[in-house]
């Protein structure tokens, strides 16, 4: 598994979050506690459960995980529909994308979906697909 100190590092260099540590440390703290995260050797992704009210706002606006007090209510949430954030990958080379779908097949094994959507990397379209 991917070490929390890369983890926090990839999220700040990747997302720009402008936030603490501490912030994206309990963060990815809490992900992994909850059992919410895909991660193999080269690529990682959180993933939460939330409800059809959640999920369309998040389909209605790409940055609405950006704000850390929507992102404590979502992690708060439950619900039927799975939604996958934070994918990063540790390289540019190797399976990442064997590993993306590995994740992907687990998930959706374990969690019995309703749905799954994820953000594309240009964050200017969601994909969202009935299970």
């Amino acid at each position: 598994m991917i070490s929390i100190n890369m983890m926090v590092d990839r999220i700040k260099n990747g997302y720009h979050w402008d936030l603490p540590d501490e912030f994206i440390t309990t963060f990815v703290r809490k992900m992994i506690d909850d059992d919410r995260i895909i991660s193999e050797s080269e690529a990682f992704a959180f993933y939460i459960k939330v409800d059809d009210e959640a999920l369309e706002k998040i389909q209605a606006d790409s940055h609405y995980m950006c704000n850390p007090e929507n992102v404590v209510k979502l992690l708060q949430g439950t619900g039927d529909n799975v939604h996958f954030f934070g994918l990063i990958s540790t390289t540019t080379k190797g399976r990442v994308t064997h590993s993306i779908l590995k994740g992907l097949k687990d998930t959706i094994e374990k969690e019995h979906p309703k749905t799954i959507s994820w953000w594309n990397k240009a964050m200017s379209k969601i994909i969202t697909r009935r299970i």
